[in-house]
C-alpha cells in the first residue's frame, strides 16, 4: 500500500517527508516563529523534483538536461511568492532554491538571462 504522494525527494524519502523535515528544522532555528513568506521556499524548494525526469534520474542515476530541478523550483517559488503578495521577498524566494541546489559560479549569468526574458513581469 502506497503512503503519500509516491514522489521522492531522495531515494526512499518521500517528498512530503522531506518538506516536513525542512519545515521542522526551520521552526527550531526560528524558535517556532518562521516568517510567513519563508514557507514558500521551505515547502517548494524541491518542486522540480516532482517531474518524471527527476524521478527517473533517482531510479537510474542518469542525469539529463531535464532532470535538473533547481531552476524549475526557483521559478515556481518566485511565481508563488508573487501570487501570494510577498513582493518584498521575491529575491529570497527565487534565490533560496538556487542557492540550495546550484553551484553559484554561473549564477550572475543565469539571473541576468532570467531577468532579460521576464523583464516587466513582476512590476
Amino acid at each position: 500500500m502506497q503512503v503519500g504522494s509516491g514522489l521522492y525527494a531522495y531515494l526512499n524519502v518521500f517528498m512530503e517527508d522531506h518538506v516536513n523535515g525542512v519545515i521542522r528544522i526551520a521552526k527550531r532555528l526560528y524558535g517556532g516563529d518562521v516568517p510567513e513568506w519563508f514557507y514558500v521556499p521551505l515547502a517548494f524548494h524541491d518542486f522540480g523534483k516532482a517531474t518524471k525526469y527527476f524521478q527517473e534520474y533517482l531510479l537510474s542515476g542518469e542525469k539529463n538536461k531535464l532532470s535538473d530541478h533547481s531552476q524549475l523550483s526557483a521559478l515556481y517559488c518566485l511565481n508563488l511568492a508573487h501570487s501570494l503578495g510577498f513582493n518584498d521577498r521575491l529575491t529570497e524566494c527565487f534565490l533560496y532554491p538556487l542557492k540550495h541546489h546550484t553551484d553559484l559560479k554561473d549564477f550572475k549569468k543565469r539571473l541576468m538571462t532570467f531577468c532579460q526574458r521576464k523583464e516587466g513581469t513582476f512590476s
